[in-house]
């Protein structure tokens, strides 16, 4: 039956299956003409189809084929939905890797389900995919505790001195360790101000000045410490943020044991104890609405192999009697192995992850990829070399300058801090150029002093 033929009942949006009246059809028929005809201007040429048949069908009400007019709608109804139920279920059959994954579904992505399918119940669609609900999942709490975080104007404060100096966070401005006693940060902090007092007004010292009043006010107080440092993990987590709430933008809404392991690994990269990066991305996963696949332990590829037990040696004794030739070979008896029961197979999202074994790959020496600030460190090294061979006094100091600049981007871009990294790359070409500079005007001299002598 086609989808788009016309149905009583479905026009009317009245199941059969529950049960139906007659003059329930009839009232809901005369309700359904009055407010398509008061809209008749508006009507698109389908609406104006089903206006036409709603007409037809009243009057056939008014006449001894009614019953006959409802039971044959009635029967098309009822193929209809049975048709729809059946494109659902196989829909749902279709998807069941990514709806249940590991033989257990969520209850929330049953929820999701059954609101998507209104033909199938909750019952239905476990009974379609041949799986069981798991617990339900409880909110996850984080191992940053409920601590707030530091307000975001104090914070992007800062982070900006913090890109001017090339510090990594506070800790690393008073040049102390992230769990220091409070008098430790009170001396660092008062040596630090004693050397930066006297300096000369400019942009680093202004931004170095701002620090440690931060370090001050900050890192002393255990309650905007706490808070700070909440931020701070905060900041490191966002990468791996980033990749899960990708995750949870996709079709499938689900995070592989291996994209688990790569994010496992990312956050005790950065400095997350295993607790905090197993709270940290459960966490983020149930904010972000994905399944998170559980870690699988990796399995040893070496396996204790059997001893090869030493051939029996064969004996060299002679028979006491000789033996008399056969003249008709004996047929030998094929011994009947027992075949092994099948077992019945289980469907592709029913059977348990398993993790891929690491492969092997060869560390990258690059000290930059493709996204980051080139350092020129090789030009810089040749304008040197030129400026001692031709004992150029004025742009030996500029090439040696150059070179250091070259080292300050690779540091810096390193350490997270890729805005620094892009100005001293953007300094060291200006300081090749000058370089260059005056390596030429020092042999257009020697040149011209040679040739007035």
């Amino acid at each position: 039956m086609d989808k788009n033929e016309f149905n009583l009942f479905a026009a009317l949006d009245i199941n059969p299956i529950k049960g139906y009246t007659k003059q329930q059809v009839a009232d809901a028929l005369v309700a359904r003409i009055r407010d398509l005809n008061r809209r008749i201007n508006f009507l698109t040429a389908a609406q104006k189809a089903d206006l036409a048949e709603l007409k037809k069908a009243s009057a056939t009400l008014q006449s001894p084929q009614a019953d006959d007019l409802l039971r044959r709608h009635a029967n098309e109804y009822i193929v209809r939905v049975k048709a729809e139920r059946q494109r659902q279920a196989d829909e749902v059959l279709k998807d069941g890797a990514f709806y249940a994954p590991g033989g257990r579904i969520d209850p929330e992505v049953l929820k999701d389900l059954d609101e998507k399918y209104d033909m199938l119940s909750d019952t239905d669609i476990l009974q379609i995919l041949g799986v069981t609900t798991s617990t339900p999942t409880k909110p996850v709490e984080s191992s940053l505790g409920q601590g707030e975080e530091l307000d975001n104007t104090t914070w992007n404060r800062i982070v900006t001195h913090l890109a001017t100096v090339g510090h990594k966070d506070l800790y690393d401005v008073l040049g102390v360790r992230s769990n220091a006693s409070t008098q430790t940060i009170t001396d660092a902090h008062s040596r630090l101000y004693a050397e930066w007092s006297p300096r000369i007004n400019n942009d680093r010292k202004v931004a170095m000045v701002d620090l440690l009043g931060f370090c001050r006010t900050i890192l002393t107080d255990e309650t905007k410490r706490k808070q700070y440092n909440t931020s701070l993990m905060l900041q490191r987590f966002a990468p791996v943020k980033e990749k899960i709430v990708r995750l949870g933008l996709g079709a499938t809404k689900v995070v592989l044991p291996e994209q688990h392991q790569l994010l496992f690994d990312e956050c005790k990269a950065i400095g997350f104890t295993e607790a905090q990066a197993e709270s940290l991305i459960a966490a983020e996963a149930q904010r972000a609405g994905v399944l998170l696949m559980p870690l699988q332990p990796v399995q040893s590829q070496l396996q204790p192999q059997p001893k090869a037990q030493p051939k029996a040696k064969p004996t060299t004794q002679q028979p006491t009697q000789p033996t008399q030739p056969t003249t008709q070979s004996q047929p030998r008896r094929r011994q009947q192995q027992s075949q092994p029961r099948r077992r019945q197979q289980q469907q592709p999202w029913q059977q348990p992850w398993q993790q891929p074994q690491p492969q092997t790959q060869q560390p990258d020496n690059r000290r930059f990829t493709s996204s980051a600030p080139d350092n020129y460190r090789q030009t810089c090294v040749l304008l040197l070399v030129l400026s001692v061979m031709c004992c150029s006094v004025f742009s030996l100091p500029v090439a040696g300058y150059a070179l250091w600049c070259s080292y300050q981007t690779d540091k810096y871009f390193q350490d997270g801090f890729p805005a620094l990294a892009t100005k001293y790359s953007e300094r060291t070409k200006t300081l090749n150029k000058w370089s260059a500079y005056l390596i030429f005007g020092t042999f257009t001299m020697m040149g011209l002093l040679t040739g007035t002598e």
